[in-house]
């Protein structure tokens, strides 16, 4: 079952209306929704999935139109007013995976979201770019659940207003969760008596996976990680809160990524960064874990795993060094 979204002759011209016919399937079927960039979906779009019946649910950038990392180069979905909640609530009591990838969420226009998206039961997020959300009461950039993969994701320009932690990443469940080459960068909070963490875990128990991250920049007294020691490994931060085997503490984020300017922040990495080569080898282990977020598999190419969402890979060509789209550095 496998139905285009857009505006220019799709099988259907909002999410809001894909998933409305989605709850009409069988449980023996799969629901696949393929988002076009004919234009920019709405914040009419913020929905919440739940109690459907089909098998599995999809919701993705149809192929070849996910973004490459940076805002605006794909399928994205743009606030255009205040709201409450979560932007996407994915919280399917039915369904066995909900999976959601290659989609670019532009909350500027919010003020009031407490998350991006929040994924309740199993599924998994993939390839996601979330950014420039504001709340006043508590913000995440996206909140995981239980039995959850969120992998090679970018979320930035997060911020809090109010008491609550402001998180750009955020486990609250600690059930066999993994978060696993995501890229986290600047998560704040403007209220000087709370908080803000780039990847945090509820109660750490040793049972969730936070592997080859890359966290920089938080408000004056947040943390780039809020997660248990034997939890994490090969992951950098720009403090010194990336614990465990392998991690890389007090990074500067301007050396690791493209552009950290406000409003065209590129934080695909740069050549000479820190995170290139210092990540660890995950096969398939974790859903998706392998297709980087401009969709390079580094598993099926042999890459050495680099930390964060974008794998930077050396190409010869006349002894010329430059990086260019998706992350490729010629050399």
């Amino acid at each position: 079952m496998t139905k285009s979204i857009g505006t220019t002759a799709r099988d259907y011209s909002t999410v809001t209306a894909w998933h409305a016919a989605s709850y009409g399937a069988t449980g023996s079927d799969d629901a696949i929704g393929q988002c076009y960039p004919d234009s920019k979906f709405t914040s009419d779009e913020g929905l919440e999935f739940t109690d459907d019946t089909p098998l599995t649910i999809t919701l993705e950038a149809a192929p070849g139109y996910a973004h490459n990392g940076t805002q605006g180069t794909g399928v994205e979905i743009e606030a255009d007013g205040n709201g409450s909640g979560h932007f996407w609530r994915l919280n399917t009591s039915h369904a066995d995976v909900f999976a959601l990838r290659g989609i670019e969420i532009d909350g500027a226009g919010y003020t009031d979201y407490d998350s991006c998206v929040e994924i309740v039961r199993t599924g998994s997020i993939h390839r996601m770019l979330c950014h420039d959300t504001t709340d006043n009461t508590t913000i995440v950039g996206i909140r995981a659940g239980s039995a959850n993969d969120i992998n090679n994701c970018i979320i930035y320009d997060i911020t809090g207003t109010t008491s609550s932690t402001a998180r750009g990443i955020y486990d609250s469940i600690s059930s066999v969760s993994s978060i696993t080459n995501c890229t986290v960068y600047n998560i704040q909070n403007t209220n000087t008596a709370a908080n803000a963490n780039g990847i945090a875990v509820a109660t750490p128990a040793g049972t969730e996976i936070v592997i080859n991250n890359i966290a920089c920049t938080t408000s004056t007294g947040g943390s780039c990680y809020a997660v248990g020691a034997s939890a994490i490994s090969y992951c950098l931060s720009s403090d010194a809160t990336a614990s465990g085997t392998g991690s890389l503490t007090n990074k500067t984020a301007a050396n690791q990524f493209i552009s950290t300017t406000g409003g065209s922040e590129n934080l695909l990495l740069k050549a000479g960064a820190d995170a290139i080569n210092a990540g660890t080898d995950l096969g398939t282990t974790y859903t998706g874990c392998n297709i980087d977020i401009v969709g390079r598999d580094r598993d099926a190419l042999g890459d050495v795993w680099d930390m964060g969402a974008n794998e930077l890979v050396a190409v010869a060509a006349g002894g010329v060094s430059y990086v260019v789209g998706g992350g490729i550095l010629v050399a």
